[in-house]
């Protein structure tokens, strides 16, 4: 008996079918954590899965679930071992990811509040800004722009 002769269209599906397929095997047993990782072993071109795959199709949904899931093992995994750490570093980088917004200022040497805490903000020649109109501060702006180029002339 010979073998069926498969359309151009069945072969495309047949061809993507595998593609996906290959693409969420890699996924999983390699542990990749974003699309352009797994792109990159495929046996098709970038272009040519973004138009198989959009981003809005069932399989790039699927596939990306798959990559959060990776993602969200192998956080898991650095936990523990930063937990079984005795290195201060590695504690102190497991306490900044499970610490509270305020505990993790605590622990900023690089921290800066932005902030007034209500104060008036006041400019090193003493003008309150708060206390000027729009206008004003437009043309202060402008005046501060032109002289700028003045100077770079």
């Amino acid at each position: 008996m010979a073998k069926k002769q498969l359309s151009p269209e069945e072969i495309h599906t047949q061809k993507k079918t595998e593609v996906f397929e290959e693409a969420t095997n890699k996924a999983k047993e390699d542990g990749m954590h974003f699309i352009q990782d797994v792109i990159a072993f495929m046996s098709i071109s970038k272009s040519t899965f973004y138009e198989w795959f959009p981003a809005e199709s069932e399989e790039m949904e699927t596939l990306k679930q798959l990559l959060n899931k990776n993602k969200i093992q192998t956080k898991i995994e650095i936990r523990q071992k930063l937990a079984k750490g005795d290195k201060a570093a590695e504690l102190i980088a497991l306490y900044k990811l499970l610490a509270t917004p305020d505990e993790r200022d605590a622990l900023s040497m690089q921290r800066i509040d932005h902030t007034s805490k209500g104060k008036e903000i006041k400019s090193s020649s003493g003008i309150d800004y708060s206390k000027l109109s729009m206008e004003t501060l437009l043309d202060l702006q402008k005046n501060t722009i032109e002289e700028g180029d003045e100077e770079s002339e």
